[in-house]
Parts: C-alpha cells; structure tokens; sequence
C-alpha cells in the first residue's frame, strides 16, 4: 500500500542507512523528469554526524523554540580566526527575535557583509509575526 508521498527537497532512505538494514519500500514517481541525489553511506553518517555535533536545540516544554548550527568562523587576513558564531535554523518567531535582539549589535552590524540574518529576518517576519506581536515582543 501507500506508505507516504514526498514533496520536493524530502528524501527516502535514511533508515536503511543508519541501521544497516535493506530498504523497506519502493519508490514510484508520480511525475516524469525527477532529479536526485543520492548520498552514499559512509558520506550520510559523516553529514550526520557532523550536523549533529554542531546543533544547539533550544527546548521548552520538550519542544524545540530555536535550533542552531555553529558555522566555521572566518579567517580574517592577520587577524587569525574569529568567535565562532551560530545560524538560526529554525524556531518560533518570539525565540528567533529574542536571540536576534542578544546576538547584533550596532558596533558590529555592518562588520560581515556576508551575515544577512537582521535583514532576513526584517523582510521575512511580517510572514510569520503580525505587527502587533512583532512591537510587543520589541518592547518585552
């Protein structure tokens, strides 16, 4: 019967990988002209691990508020290596807000031009925060 139906960016798979067992279904395309990517063993466990080791899970109430990855920190020419510093991946807007408001600084605002986070998250909020949510979790 039908186990699921995958959207794009979802995969299939990882279970067999992760316990060295044979797949347990069949995939059928619906549509012509998928693309994949297929991820060997050994490179699964490596990403895995190595996204597990560098993720924070923030948790309240045994539900994750805000997921973080550590990035490599820069190198800047004779300045050696920076602090190590941490992408938002995912978490409720009130949470995202809170470490955004922690985190930038006017002195250091304009000091990576690759760091998009405040302005991501400026255009991106009214999505998921109405105005009025938005102010009052200003003012908090």
């Amino acid at each position: 019967g039908l186990v699921g139906t995958l959207q794009e960016g979802e995969g299939f798979g990882e279970l067999a990988l992760v316990n060295d067992a044979p797949r347990a279904a069949t995939i059928i395309l619906r549509e012509n002209h998928c693309l994949f990517l297929r991820v060997d063993k050994e490179d699964f466990k490596r990403i895995l691990t190595d996204v597990e080791a560098n993720t924070i899970h923030l948790k309240e109430h045994g539900q994750d508020v805000l997921v973080l990855e550590k990035c490599q920190p820069a190198v800047s020419p004779g300045q050696g290596r920076s602090a190590a510093r941490y992408l938002v991946m995912s978490g409720t807007p009130e949470k995202i807000l809170e470490y955004l408001l922690d985190t930038v600084s006017l002195d250091t605002l304009y000091s990576d031009p690759t760091d998009t986070f405040l302005g991501d998250f400026l255009l991106m909020r009214s999505i998921f925060m109405p105005t009025t949510q938005f102010h009052k979790a200003l003012l908090n």
